[in-house]
């Protein structure tokens, strides 16, 4: 039995035809979210070895937690570029000291958990 070149069928031509649309159809989706937010929006790589800013790049998020679910939930919104600015009292977070290992006097539990911010 032949593959079907149809759009909806297995064959190499629809194939080809359905990943053009994808590909399409995703800088479409960006071009119309930029012209939604705006200029918010970079058009800079991302950090590191990110190939992109990341879908929440623009957005500002204000970090006032402390110990464990709250800066692991900001620490997933900054890898996905958004801006998070981490507020901690006088005293500094406790979490500084939890440990062995410490890295140049902060615990390595919260250098990791607190990364890009």
């Amino acid at each position: 039995m032949p593959y079907a070149t149809s759009a909806t069928g297995y064959g190499a031509e629809a194939l080809a035809k359905a990943q053009g649309g994808a590909l399409n159809a995703a800088s479409d989706k960006q071009k119309d979210r930029r012209a939604m937010v705006g200029s918010n929006i970079p058009n800079a790589p991302g950090k590191g070895l990110a190939k992109s800013a990341g879908a929440l790049a623009g957005i500002k998020v204000v970090d006032l937690t402390r110990v464990l679910g709250g800066p692991y939930c900001t620490m997933i919104l900054s890898d996905h570029g958004a801006d998070v600015i981490k507020v901690e009292p006088p005293q500094g977070d406790e979490v500084r000291d939890w440990g062995p290992p410490f890295h140049e006097g902060d615990a390595s539990y919260f250098i990791g958990v607190n990364r890009n911010k």
